[in-house]
């Protein structure tokens, strides 16, 4: 998963200079998911799947794609502190 180039989703959210981030994306019409691993210095690791279905089945969605690793991000912040 660390080899993979399409990155759009929640990488955005997720990569830094502390952490690294690997995953696998998937589409099908108004599917799309997303499961990773982000790696952080200070050792914490974390699974992280998002599956969404979306109304409109287009491909291209980029207000979707944005609030998936908005949330994503959330969660794993709120995971963090504990």
């Amino acid at each position: 998963m660390g080899d993979n180039v399409v990155r759009h989703r929640l990488a955005p959210d997720f990569m830094s200079d502390s952490s690294r981030w690997s995953s696998k994306t998937g589409t099908l019409l108004n599917l799309r998911h997303e499961v990773g691993v982000v790696e952080h210095d200070d050792g914490q690791t974390f699974a992280v799947a998002a599956l969404t279905e979306s109304r409109v089945p287009a491909a291209v969605q980029p207000g979707a794609e944005a609030l998936m690793a908005q949330v994503a991000r959330q969660l794993r912040d709120a995971l963090r502190m504990w």
